[in-house]
């Protein structure tokens, strides 16, 4: 699975159901490394990162996102 499919199942989750958090620890301390971009040549470096109960990925934080609560 790609890391923007992972990226956007994530905030797909976040965003419908904000007040599920079984899936709080589970996660932590998991990173996922990876190329995003276009589906025929993803061309970015990226990492996305899980831990006490958050997640963030390197271009988003560079990019003034704050890590969001999974």
């Amino acid at each position: 699975m790609s890391l923007f499919r992972i990226l956007t199942l994530i905030a797909a989750i976040t965003l419908v159901w904000p007040t599920i958090s079984k899936a709080q620890g589970l996660l932590d301390g998991k990173a996922y490394l990876g190329m995003i971009g276009p589906t025929e040549n993803p061309d970015l470096p990226d990492g996305l990162y899980f831990d006490d109960g958050h997640f963030w990925s390197d271009i988003c934080t560079r990019c003034g996102f704050i890590p969001g609560a999974y």
